[in-house]
């Protein structure tokens, strides 16, 4: 190492460890995504996509996770200790309210693909096998 001119010799040509290949100690803001960093686009700049500690902002640490706007179909969105947690559309489920809530009557699954390929689109079907609305298998 050459005191006063270089910050670091590991004798490599490697940028991924913690001394770059121009013998600079790897710091955040250097461009290369090191350990302990999300990112890293060579600025100190919060105003971009990548803030000027390198780290992105954690959901329900460290911004509000209602902001990402992630309930679909109508969702109302709660923030929570852990997260946050989609109130869906009686037509909709899942965690951000994007799917389609499947209804069951007399064991038959509306909207539905078998494991054969075969499909069943309608609103319901009786026991009798008559279907309420058109059919398409």
């Amino acid at each position: 190492m050459h005191e006063g001119v270089e910050e670091c010799d590991d004798g490599n040509d490697s940028d991924e460890d913690a001394c770059t290949t121009e013998c600079k100690l790897a710091r955040c803001g250097d461009g290369i995504v090191q350990e302990g960093e999300d990112c890293d686009d060579e600025n100190t700049d919060d105003d971009d996509q990548c803030p000027a500690n390198c780290r992105l902002p954690v959901c329900g640490v460290d911004i509000e996770c209602c902001s990402f706007r992630l309930c679909q179909n109508g969702g109302k969105c709660t923030d929570t200790l852990k997260g946050y947690q989609c109130e869906c559309p009686p037509e909709y489920t899942g965690k951000n309210c994007e799917l389609p809530r499947l209804e069951i009557i007399e064991n038959c699954v509306m909207n539905a693909l078998s494991g054969s390929g075969e499909a069943f689109v309608g609103e319901r079907i009786w026991s009798d096998g008559t279907a309420s609305a058109p059919l398409m298998n």
